[in-house]
């Protein structure tokens, strides 16, 4: 079966969840034959993983700084975030403050410039990774031996690796 690298690690994450779930002997077993059939493909992959540059990490640091910096705070002194605990959560400013802080960010752009594209030029080729198929023989679930509390939605990731009998 041909699968993009990034479902493997969606597979995956069904797989760790299932693990946990109470089941038959001739599941766990398929399960496990699963696991091993990805695992080194998904270990490559971590290993490609955007890993920031120092000069980058640099760059990053100082953009943080430069908006903690100016960014509002509440009665405690702790910066204000808009939609914290989310992947969208930032510092919240005044427009004034916000002004400033892209002034400086734009001048940080400018001054670590070849750090930002090296990044980027990394992010992307981890990103085509991501997408690029490989073919695994996964091992078929037979439907009777299903853990009964498996949820949909992981039904629905290992629904081309179950068959009926």
């Amino acid at each position: 079966m041909k699968v993009t690298r990034e479902k493997l690690f969606v597979i995956n994450g069904a797989f760790d969840r299932l693990s946990k779930e109470r089941a038959n002997t001739f599941f766990r077993h398929t399960l496990s034959k699963n696991k091993q059939l990805i695992e080194n493909e998904l270990k490559a992959v971590e290993a490609a993983r955007n890993k920031p540059n120092e000069k980058y990490s640099e760059y990053e640091k100082k953009r943080m700084a430069a908006c903690e910096a100016l960014c509002l705070r509440d009665d405690e002194g702790k910066p204000c975030i808009v939609d914290a605990g989310t992947s969208a959560a930032r510092y919240d400013f005044t427009i004034e403050a916000r002004e400033e802080v892209n002034e400086q960010i734009e001048e940080l752009k400018i001054e670590y410039k070849s750090a930002i594209d090296d990044f980027e030029e990394t992010v992307k080729e981890f990103n085509e990774l991501l997408q690029g198929e490989v073919e695994v023989e996964f091992k078929k679930f037979k439907l009777n031996q299903l853990p009964a509390e498996m949820s949909g939605e992981d039904m629905d990731i290992i629904f081309d690796l179950v068959e009926e009998e």
